[in-house]
């Protein structure tokens, strides 16, 4: 049986029940426009399926992407560091002479040095500038450290 589907404006042709479409709608025109599709195998592990047939009783997911890394010291670390920010918005900056390695700060409240941000010490969570100032001392980002 073949039912016709519209998704954001075109049409696609769905050989298959509408229940399955209904569950897995997402992940199936994600495939459909060229995204990687993962499924959950018995041991809750998601494994690449490259021809998913998106049955109703499997889980699928689009395929996560890898998060963008860089390395300091030797270290490598997830790239968290914005591009542009805007007012209000909170960021940490780097300070490894600090006692949590980071400042604080509020786009708007406080005055953002154009060089800080050029040279990338500035972050949007707190586990990645923190990540980033023990590696500019040498101390491993990911190890179990109590400094």
């Amino acid at each position: 049986m073949t039912t016709t589907v519209m998704y954001k404006g075109s049409v696609r042709e769905w050989i298959g029940k509408m229940p399955e479409w209904k569950k897995h709608e997402v992940v199936i025109c994600a495939f459909c426009d060229g995204s990687e599709v993962q499924m959950l195998d018995i041991e809750d592990h998601w494994f690449d399926n490259k021809t998913p047939g998106f049955a109703i009783d499997l889980e699928y997911r689009i395929k996560p992407e890898e998060p963008k890394t860089f390395t300091c010291n030797g270290f490598e670390i997830v790239d968290d560091r914005p591009i542009t920010m805007n007012e209000g918005e909170t960021f940490y900056i780097s300070a490894p002479s600090a006692p949590r390695f980071f400042f604080e700060a509020t786009i708007g409240k406080t005055f953002i040095n154009g060089e800080i941000m050029a040279r990338g010490l500035i972050h949007i969570t707190p586990e990645g500038v923190r990540a980033h100032a023990k590696a500019m001392l040498g101390i491993d980002p990911k190890g179990e450290e109590n400094c």
